[in-house]
């Protein structure tokens, strides 16, 4: 673990140089034992895949005094790997939500349904937030599903939708230009500028997509709207081996030999 200063008014603290559930999660206890800690001056803490950016006042401390206080702090709870807070994101795919899901099928060399199985079919961890307000940088995704980006990135993305870029996938928060190849659509706000908590997800939340119906996603847009529903409904307590798959596990479509393949080529 290392303590580097960023400029006067930062430090970094930096656990690894690889991405790894286990390295985030020493990131994720450090950022909430910091939080409670409450020391003086810090001001923000930005966690990161193998990092965690501490911002603070340079009038009140300085990154000597601020390290020397955080080593000074009994060591982090541990967390349990058993358990984690779960959100379920449901997803109409394909179609006018998921204009590219046909490409990232042909891409990939298998069907548009066996794309869906794949992608809502394993458990998604949130390593962190950024590019735009809430959105979410998350590990777990099948190799099989790689693709790159667009080309040509698009001027508008519509809030919700879901893309696939590279080894990654995530949810659009906001309407924005992006890049990422569009396989579908959630219904789940995922930034409310208005209300806090601001963000739906935070960093070392599970997550697992569903695919639902067209009809479904009408529903849930309306129900939103009318405030019958809240986002926050859709997350709940779990241990991983309560966390039902919507859809059949990937393993039985990764038999697939072609599927195989292409994951490995990434």
């Amino acid at each position: 673990m290392q303590y580097i200063p960023f400029g006067d008014a930062a430090l970094i603290i930096k656990w690894s140089n690889s991405i790894s559930e286990k390295v985030n999660r020493h990131v994720i206890a450090a950022l909430h034992q910091i939080e409670s800690a409450a020391l003086p001056g810090v001001l923000d803490l930005m966690p990161s895949y193998n990092e965690l950016m501490i911002l603070f006042d340079p009038c009140c401390t300085d990154a000597g005094q601020l390290q020397s206080a955080i080593m000074a702090l009994p060591p982090p709870a541990k967390q349990n790997a058993k358990t984690s807070t779960v959100l379920r994101v449901p997803v109409c795919y394909g179609g006018e939500y998921g204009p590219d899901l046909s490409h990232v099928a042909g891409h990939c060399g298998c069907t548009e349904k066996e794309v869906i199985d794949l992608h809502s079919g394993v458990h998604y961890r949130v390593y962190m937030l950024g590019f735009t307000p809430g959105f979410c940088y998350l590990g777990g995704m099948p190799p099989a599903l790689a693709c790159p980006r667009k080309e040509k990135p698009a001027l508008r993305v519509a809030a919700g939708s879901v893309g696939i870029a590279g080894k990654q996938t995530g949810v659009y928060p906001l309407e924005s230009p992006g890049g990422w190849q569009i396989i579908g659509r959630t219904a789940l706000p995922f930034f409310n500028a208005h209300q806090a908590p601001y963000f739906l997800a935070e960093p070392g939340y599970t997550m697992v997509f569903y695919p639902v119906s067209v009809e479904e996603h009408m529903e849930l847009v309306q129900q939103f709207s009318s405030g019958t529903y809240t986002a926050e409904s859709f997350i709940t307590q779990s241990s991983r081996q309560n966390i039902k798959k919507p859809l059949s596990a990937p393993d039985d479509l990764l038999k697939s030999k072609s599927l195989k393949e292409r994951g490995k080529d990434g």
